[in-house]
């Protein structure tokens, strides 16, 4: 696991849900943090696409349920 995806994603939900970013880790989900609702789970992902660069297909943003797997599926789509 790339810890630069890590670090970037952390930054970005970091910022979109006003927590500090040691309080994000890799099993971070909608379930455990409270800001993380459906809205702001929309923003997540235009946020993802705009800094990597990728268009993320509606299964993929289906899977996107915790910070681990939004790493694991950034790092997938940048080594494609």
């Amino acid at each position: 696991m790339s810890n630069a995806v890590f670090l970037s994603v952390v930054e970005i939900m970091s910022g979109l849900f006003s927590v500090p970013p040691e309080s994000l880790s890799l099993e971070s989900s909608m379930e455990t943090v409270d800001q993380w609702d459906s809205l702001q789970h929309f923003n997540v992902i235009l946020d993802i696409e705009q800094r990597f660069g990728i268009e993320l297909s509606p299964e993929e943003v289906l899977e996107l349920n915790s910070v681990g797997k939004i790493v694991e599926v950034v790092e997938k789509k940048l080594s494609t």
